[in-house]
C-alpha cells in the first residue's frame, strides 16, 4: 500500500502544481491585455499628436543645390579619371621611344581574326559601345576581348592598349585605316 500511498502524494503535488501553473497563466494573459491596452492608447495618442504637428516642408532649392553638388562632383571625378588615364598613357610613351617589344609583335601575328578585329578597332580609337555595334556581339564580349588583349600585350588599360597597338602597327607599316575587319555586322565600317 506504501506504493499507492505515494502515487497519491505525487498526483497531489502534480495537481497543485498545475493549478499554480495555470493561475500563473492567466495573470500573465490578463497582464498582456493591459499591455495591449495601453499600447493602443499610446499609438492613438502617437497618431493624435502627429495629426496636430505641421508637416515638414519639402525645400526644393536645398534639392535642387544637392543634386547640382552630387553632379559637381561625379564631373570632378570623371575629369580626374580621365587625368589619371592620360598620365598613364604619357608615363607609357615616355616610359622608351618604342613601348612594344618582339614578343608584341609576335602576339599580334598569333591573334585569331575576332581579337585581331578588336585590336584594329582600338587602334582606330573605337569605343566599346562602336565596337558592340560594328561586330554584333555584346558589350561583355567586346570587353572581355580587349580584357584578354590587355593581358597578352601587358598593359594596365583600353588606352595604353591602344597606344600600343597603333605603335606596333606604325613599326609594322599597316595602316590601320585601310585594314579590313574579318566578318563584321555591318558591311560598310570605315
Amino acid at each position: 500500500m506504501s506504493n499507492d500511498r505515494v502515487m497519491e502524494e505525487r498526483l497531489t503535488e502534480i495537481e497543485k502544481l498545475l493549478r499554480q501553473y495555470r493561475q500563473e497563466l492567466l495573470l500573465t494573459q490578463e497582464k498582456n491585455i493591459r499591455l495591449e491596452r495601453e499600447l493602443i492608447l499610446v499609438m492613438g495618442k502617437v497618431e493624435e499628436y502627429s495629426a496636430i504637428l505641421p508637416k515638414p516642408e519639402v525645400d526644393y532649392e536645398l534639392d535642387l543645390a544637392r543634386e547640382e553638388q552630387r553632379e559637381e562632383y561625379e564631373r570632378k571625378r570623371d575629369l580626374e579619371r580621365n587625368k589619371r588615364e592620360v598620365v598613364e598613357t604619357i608615363e607609357l610613351k615616355v616610359d622608351s621611344e618604342l613601348a612594344f617589344t618582339k614578343q608584341d609583335i609576335e602576339y599580334y601575328y598569333e591573334l585569331q581574326p575576332k581579337a585581331r578585329n578588336a585590336a584594329i578597332m582600338l587602334a582606330r580609337g573605337y569605343t566599346t559601345g562602336e565596337m558592340e555595334r560594328i561586330t554584333g556581339v555584346t558589350n561583355t564580349t567586346v570587353r572581355s576581348r580587349i580584357g584578354r588583349l590587355m593581358v597578352r600585350f601587358g598593359t594596365k588599360n583600353k588606352n595604353q592598349l591602344a597606344l600600343k597597338l597603333r605603335q606596333i602597327f606604325e613599326h609594322l607599316k599597316i595602316d590601320i585605316e585601310k585594314e579590313v575587319l574579318y566578318e563584321t555586322k555591318v558591311s560598310n565600317v570605315g
